[in-house]
């Protein structure tokens, strides 16, 4: 058991935390990210049902695609909305953060000039937007405009997921250098990069004993907590680390958990708690 594995744990935590300034719209991000694409997997779903109906010339063929591709309009038009929606919450985080980062309010007002003043004040705007990764993160911008500023036509009411996932790679990198630059540390939530699912139907939990532990008095047993519930996940020996364990729950797990519990024997020896979006 050391120091560094405790930390290690402790920041895996952090990362998934929704508790610091601005993670919650990290976390509205990466969640319309997430929704977009289940829309991209049930829009496949769809077009293959339509493509099944076709070829097996099932009776009244046509009213079947018609549902499917009723169906389909509207999984399109939701895949646009949560596009759109990790654009332009993924944006609004990186200008917040970059404020929070230079300490200047008024670097948003006018992104294009203001940020290479605050983090690169002998740069030229066009070559500090030029330089990596400025280029992506300008393009995130330009797009964000777009769609709070522009009249937009089809293409850019339903646009592709691509767009959402460059975007979160860009705004994560982008976000990074800003404090990096500045010789600050980036926030842990930036790191992370999914949210915890809908929960809905059955699931099941795997816990695993490590040999010798059973028969340990002083055993740890390590815990997350659910809706008020605990599920067990590991018991270890008393001479194990239990950090590594915590560390691997925390970055792993993929329900909203509300803590995760160390018992040493029969008394708790530490509860950490942790807020999740969802939970």
């Amino acid at each position: 058991m050391t120091k560094y594995t405790e930390e290690a744990a402790l920041s895996a935590m952090r990362r998934r935390a929704v508790d610091s300034q601005f993670s919650h719209l990290w976390s509205d991000a990466l969640f319309a990210r997430e929704q977009a694409r289940d829309r991209v997997k049930n829009k496949m779903r769809v077009e293959s049902n339509i493509a099944s109906v076709r070829q097996q010339q099932v009776e009244n063929v046509e009213l079947h695609v018609s549902r499917y591709e009723a169906e389909l309009q509207q999984i399109t038009w939701d895949l646009g909305s949560y596009v759109r929606w990790t654009i332009v919450t993924g944006w609004m985080t990186f200008e917040r953060a970059a404020v929070d980062a230079t300490e200047l309010p008024k670097v948003s007002s006018n992104m294009y000039e203001n940020l290479p003043k605050a983090i690169a004040p002998n740069t030229d705007a066009a070559v500090f937007w030029a330089r990596p990764p400025w280029p992506d993160v300008r393009k995130v911008q330009l797009e964000r405009n777009k769609l709070i500023h522009k009249n937009l036509g089809s293409s850019d009411l339903f646009a592709g997921i691509q767009l959402a996932e460059e975007a979160i790679i860009a705004l994560r990198s982008g976000i990074k250098v800003v404090f990096t630059t500045l010789s600050k540390d980036p926030p842990l939530w930036v790191e992370c990069d999914e949210v915890p699912r809908r929960l809905g139907g059955s699931s099941a939990a795997l816990s695993v004993s490590r040999a010798g532990a059973d028969e340990d008095p002083q055993r740890f047993r390590v815990v997350w907590v659910h809706g008020g519930r605990e599920t067990l996940d590991t018991v270890l020996r008393s001479d194990d680390d239990p950090w590594p364990v915590v560390e691997r729950i925390a970055s792993g797990i993929r329900i909203p958990i509300e803590a995760i519990r160390i018992y040493k024997g029969d008394a708790l020896w530490r509860e950490l708690a942790v807020k999740m979006r969802g939970s």
